[in-house]
């Protein structure tokens, strides 16, 4: 069990590796989680915290910037409509996405959560090579926002 921003607390699956604490740019990596399949295709879920958001004060705002820095190291990438959450009883908002891109000739997909409490910034990513799990992330990134009220 990983417990980030004092509001998640993230369980390791089993049979995934995990990398701890690394960092990238203004982005603490407390946890990388990568599996391999059967055939050897990777799945991987990223965890990415900051303790200063300077996207701006709201999670649109956030989400403009994010996306514009996507934009600009993923340009073919193809994204959903994101959908936007507010849970008022903990004091946060998410932003959920699925997006599709070509990496190296590999179509990966990836489903996106960001969840922003203040200035504070959560990233959680599920990447793959395989479809099957796509919409099942999605599915349990939504599950997430509510889950937090039982916190």
């Amino acid at each position: 069990k990983e417990r980030i921003m004092d509001k998640f607390t993230i369980l390791v699956p089993e049979k995934y590796h995990a990398i701890r604490d690394i960092k990238a740019g203004y982005f603490d990596i407390p946890l990388f989680l990568i599996s391999y399949g059967e055939n050897g295709e990777a799945m991987m879920i990223r965890v990415m915290y900051s303790k200063s958001s300077n996207y701006g004060d709201s999670m649109h705002e956030f989400y403009d910037g994010f996306k514009e820095g996507l934009d600009k190291s993923a340009p073919d990438a193809r994204y959903s409509e994101p959908a936007f959450f507010q849970n008022d009883k903990n004091n946060f908002e998410v932003a959920i996405f699925n997006m599709t891109a070509n990496i190296v000739g590999i179509t990966t997909y990836s489903s996106q959560a960001i969840i922003k409490s203040g200035k504070e910034i959560l990233i959680v990513s599920y990447l793959s090579e395989s479809k099957e799990l796509f919409e099942y992330y999605y599915y349990e990134f939504e599950n997430m926002v509510w889950s937090a009220d039982r916190v």
